[in-house]
């Protein structure tokens, strides 16, 4: 891609900034400030034993362990906050990639999975082989019409958000949460390929007016004893979008078929809100238990 003057204009992105909660299964990734771009593997991940991926997740994802009756591990889990759009790029193609699920990225890369032993743990759907591991998915865009009456309609037309919660049901892994995206007016990042240092495939972005954005994540598992319920929330300006999400992974055969109320995560119930230059908006979503 020629590079234009307009595009001159923008800087590097940024690593995204993994930022560990005070308490295990809170993990912030911020991407806001041009820190958007998201490291992934080059390869998929190979781990010795399922012990050893519990503690690789543990240190890098500050993931707390789901524990059994004898106090064995059959899995682990956390809540997962994400500022801004994370970004990569595909070092063969140069084309810009939308990083939809940071934990399914940062653990599987673009192949949607890695291995636990010889076992193929699937984190993407999409990946190869990977649609036999799926149970169920989708997704819901607002107004949901029990939540409706909470909320107002946009005060003007020049400014529109769209708020999303979505759930994926692997064999191993899951994830349900809520999500908050920038649609029209407010602020605006545009992103072109660009070359880091003038020789590694990378992302450069620039931005213009200014927005700020909410999302709440009401979580639900009906399943879980006792009845799990936790509510998050996060606010923050001038990014594209923000998210709460509930993931876990967990070992089917390890744990999961004697304490199947262990290896659940529920639904979600999603509250959007944002302001910008333009007006501002409000509406909902949600998916699975609590709709």
């Amino acid at each position: 891609m020629a590079v234009g003057d307009e595009e001159e204009t923008g800087v590097p992105e940024g690593f995204a900034i993994f930022v560990h909660g005070d308490e295990p299964g809170h993990l912030e990734i911020d991407g806001s400030n041009l820190n958007a771009m998201l490291q992934l593997p080059e390869e998929p991940r190979h781990f010795y034993s399922a012990d050893e991926f519990v503690e690789f997740a543990i240190q890098e994802l500050n993931a707390s362990v789901v524990l059994d009756e004898l106090g064995i591990p059959v899995g682990v889990e956390g809540f997962l906050t994400v500022t801004d759009t994370l970004l990569t790029v595909d070092p063969a193609t140069h084309e810009i990639l939308e990083v939809k699920d940071p934990i399914a990225a940062f653990l599987g890369g673009q192949f949607g999975y890695f291995f636990i032993g010889e076992e193929k743990v699937c984190l993407d759907p999409a990946g190869d082989g990977c649609e036999e591991q799926l149970v169920d998915a989708g997704e819901f865009e607002g107004p949901a019409s029990s939540l409706q009456s909470l909320f107002f309609q946009p005060t003007s037309s020049t400014y529109s958000i769209s708020g999303v919660s979505t759930y994926i049901n692997l064999l191993f892994y899951k994830t349900v949460g809520s999500s908050t995206h920038q649609k029209k007016g407010g602020w605006k990042k545009s992103t072109y390929f660009c070359w880091k240092w003038g020789f590694i495939p990378w992302v450069c972005s620039k931005t213009s007016g200014w927005n700020e954005l909410w999302v709440e994540s009401e979580f639900f598992s009906f399943l879980r004893q006792p009845m799990h319920h936790l509510t998050l929330s996060k606010t923050k300006r001038n990014v594209s979008s923000v998210s709460v999400n509930h993931w876990g992974l967990f070992f089917p055969l390890r744990g999961c078929a004697w304490t199947p109320q262990l290896c659940v995560i529920g639904g979600v119930r999603g509250s959007h809100w944002g302001q910008g230059s333009g007006g501002s908006h409000s509406t909902s979503s949600c998916r699975k238990a609590g709709c």
